[in-house]
């Protein structure tokens, strides 16, 4: 293993540690001299900032460790086989103890990433479930939940593990958020818009456009149409990208244009609706 050389020089009443330090750049390991100062008592000065103190790795390699693990998907072994092939050796053991002494500041930036979404006027929210290791379960591991809150505007995304899909996670994060909340149409959701007045709660039309591609086989001339009229909504929503519209509300035009969209939509379930017992499905007359 690649380990740090020291050396100590007393100065009067300072000592000087001169230390090597691995750092990394533009695809580049290296060698860094830091120099740490510290005088007699409890006086103790650090010339470099250190995330992790006396660390033989440079904050430039801790980053590039956490964000390839965490950003770029690729696990801690691949990193230290990729390291392996440049000549630098780091212990898997070391490795997974820098990510660990990290932890404390990566949760500052997530914790920071949602106050800033649910600071913007529009997020969307979904779960998923997410494999996780527990010795306490037969096979050793259990099913946990990622809660993800994205905002659209700021192209953020916060991950959040819950044990289960209960209510109480996204009960917590929202109780204080003001403003549009897009979902599926799981049951958690509807009541958090019943229990947060502030919050105008609506759904995915991928969602919704499921079922009725769902409904091809069985009722094709009205599911092609619903379906045609849901790709003009896509439509709608591609031009306005394009046009660099803010979520702030839209041209008046593209606004008119979801209206007659929506209207025709609605006309068809209405329609089908009254044809329909309550509990039939779209395909079922």
């Amino acid at each position: 293993m690649v380990c740090r050389e020291s050396k100590s020089v007393d100065i009067v009443r300072m000592v000087v540690y001169v230390s090597m330090c691995l750092f990394f750049c533009q695809g580049e390991d290296g060698i860094r001299d830091l120099v740490r100062s510290r005088g007699l008592g409890d006086v103790y000065k650090r010339q470099v900032e250190e995330p992790i103190a006396r660390c033989e790795a440079d904050v430039s390699l801790l980053a590039h460790v956490v964000v390839s693990k965490f950003v770029d998907h690729l696990p801690e072994y691949r990193q230290q086989q990729i390291y392996k092939r440049e000549g630098v050796v780091i212990a898997p053991s070391t490795m997974n103890g820098w990510v660990h002494q990290l932890s404390p500041y990566m949760k500052l930036m997530a914790e920071y990433i949602k106050t800033k979404i649910l600071s913007t006027p529009y997020i969307q929210q979904d779960e998923s479930t997410i494999k996780v290791m527990d010795n306490k379960h037969k096979q050793g591991i259990n099913k946990g939940y990622m809660w993800v809150m994205a905002s659209v505007q700021m192209q953020y995304v916060c991950f959040e593990y819950q044990d289960g899909r209960g209510r109480e996670g996204p009960m917590d994060s929202f109780k204080t958020y003001k403003g549009d909340l897009q979902t599926d149409a799981y049951e958690v959701y509807n009541v958090i818009d019943k229990a947060y007045e502030q919050i105008n709660h609506f759904h995915c039309w991928a969602h919704g456009r499921r079922k009725f591609h769902e409904a091809l086989n069985n009722d094709k001339a009205r599911s092609e149409y619903a379906l045609s009229q849901i790709q003009k909504l896509y439509e709608i929503e591609r031009k306005c990208r394009e046009a660099n519209h803010t979520h702030d509300p839209v041209s008046y035009t593209h606004l008119r244009a979801h209206e007659t969209v929506l209207a025709l939509v609605c006309r068809l379930l209405l329609e089908k609706k009254k044809k329909n017992i309550p509990t039939a499905h779209y395909t079922n007359e």
